[in-house]
């Protein structure tokens, strides 16, 4: 029987929103055959926050963690990883794509609304 792992993941930092982080975290996860992954952006006392939770094997959910402690994307500024237990639910790694995307065309949409000025 496979061991299965979950954790909760608080990355904080002055700059972890808007940086790619989320798909930079879920792209590990896939190549590392995580089933179970969502991440979303949180306003925290120490700044932006990056919340994730993870569900997997536990050799795989190990290597993800690994990786999540070490890398980050090139403009992402942080100053705090944090790692517990994780006992709820964890949406499905595919949901959790199509969720991602519905928000970035949201994001895509709100700002080709916005009014542009000649020197942006």
């Amino acid at each position: 029987m496979m061991m299965t792992m979950k954790l909760q993941i608080t990355i904080t930092g002055p700059k972890v929103h808007d940086v790619g982080y989320r798909y930079f975290l879920m792209s590990m996860a896939m190549a590392k055959r995580i089933r179970m992954f969502e991440a979303h952006n949180q306003d925290g006392i120490a700044g932006e926050e990056v919340f994730v939770l993870v569900d997997g094997g536990e050799q795989e959910v190990r290597a993800f963690r690994a990786l999540a402690e070490t890398k980050q994307p090139e403009r992402a500024e942080v100053s705090e990883i944090t790692i517990y237990d994780y006992e709820g639910e964890v949406m499905r790694i595919g949901e959790y794509a199509q969720y991602y995307m519905t928000v970035q065309l949201n994001k895509l949409v709100i700002s080709c609304q916005e009014p542009r000025c000649d020197g942006c």
